[in-house]
């Protein structure tokens, strides 16, 4: 683990509020390694900043929703901070007509189903424990589950993506419609990255 040094920490602070930011516990370790903080920012614009700060030092950033697939992909060699999305955690909007939905990274699977049953529908996944999971970490490690053999996978329903890249910038690819051809397939490339190419925001 590196020491994450005090100016950076008072550089966080100047993004994220302090009730955002936290040192970690010994609940927060990732497959045996301990991160030295937590930074829970609640917009993609500060999630974005606090990642170009951790890339800028250097640090080894871990995403992270619900926590409940920390233990799938690779173990990490480091861990300096975990960047969580569970503040992140809005339904955008629903085109209820159009049957597409927006959601923010952190957005539990089982919120997304509420709001999607209030007009008859449903998103066509059995990820693991739909109560923790995010949809942003369901996207990240393609965790579609057997519903996929009849509905197809998640990296074929999603439509449209934000990711905050480690220098800071927000890219966003497809759009609100089925049919769009705007861009670079994104939704499909971060589709089981998990969070190497980027966190997920939307």
């Amino acid at each position: 683990m590196t020491q994450v040094p005090a100016t950076l920490e008072n550089n966080f602070r100047a993004v994220l509020r302090a009730d955002q930011m936290r040192s970690a516990s010994p609940s927060d370790v990732v497959s045996g390694v301990q991160p030295q903080l937590i930074l829970e920012p609640a917009t993609e614009q500060h999630l974005a900043a606090a990642l170009r700060l951790s890339n800028e030092a250097r640090l080894a950033v871990i995403p992270r929703g619900g926590a409940t697939k920390l233990a799938w992909g690779n173990s990490p060699s480091r861990a300096d901070l975990i960047l969580s999305t569970t503040r992140l955690n809005r339904v955008l909007e629903h085109a209820w007509a159009d049957l597409t939905v927006t959601v923010e990274a952190g957005c539990t699977f089982q919120t997304l189903q509420e709001t999607l049953a209030q007009h008859g529908q449903r998103l066509a996944l059995d990820p693991l424990w739909p109560e923790k999971a995010t949809v942003g970490g369901i996207l990240s490690t393609n965790d579609s589950g057997a519903l996929r053999l009849r509905f197809g996978s998640l990296r074929d329903l999603i439509i449209g993506v934000t990711i905050a890249l480690p220098d800071g910038t927000l890219a966003s690819s497809g759009g609100k419609v089925v049919k769009n051809v705007a861009g670079y397939d994104l939704p499909k490339l971060v589709t089981g990255a998990f969070g190497t190419l980027g966190v997920i925001t939307r």
